[in-house]
């Protein structure tokens, strides 16, 4: 595992999202890869560590990061899903799922594999989804 620790986390909390990350430790690195920018880009944000997902907020949750349950056939062997709510669906071909989970309310999962992948199409959505969380 990379020892590389999440910018905006004190050892105490880094020490319990290691242990979120403990069924999949090659996983953590892929969430620092993206927690640090959310953190340094967007203001007031809290995260929460949850039993099945981390949950980033600013006022209202606007994304998530979650380790896969299970195996799926034609996946990557380690990545994470990275959540998050729009108004409105976006279509891409990165967008592995789409729910309109109530009228007006979108939830899109992106896999993330690569650090690589922490781009600016992923933090632009991540930004509509944090203004949107804001209002």
């Amino acid at each position: 595992m990379d020892n590389q620790p999440v910018s905006f986390l004190d050892s105490e909390t880094d020490a319990l999202m290691k242990d979120y990350f403990s069924a999949s430790p090659n996983a953590y690195p892929l969430f620092v890869a993206v927690a640090n920018p959310i953190v340094a880009q967007f203001k007031e944000v809290t995260v929460k560590i949850q039993k099945t997902q981390i949950a980033f907020s600013s006022q209202h949750n606007f994304a998530f990061v979650w380790l896969p349950p299970f195996k799926v056939k034609n996946r990557p062997e380690t990545y994470i899903v990275v959540s998050f709510g729009t108004e409105a669906e976006i279509k891409h071909p990165r967008i592995v799922d789409a729910r309109e989970v109530q009228p007006k309310r979108w939830i899109h999962h992106v896999l993330l594999s690569r650090v690589e992948e922490v781009d600016e199409t992923l933090m632009g959505w991540l930004n509509i989804s944090y203004q949107q969380a804001r209002r």
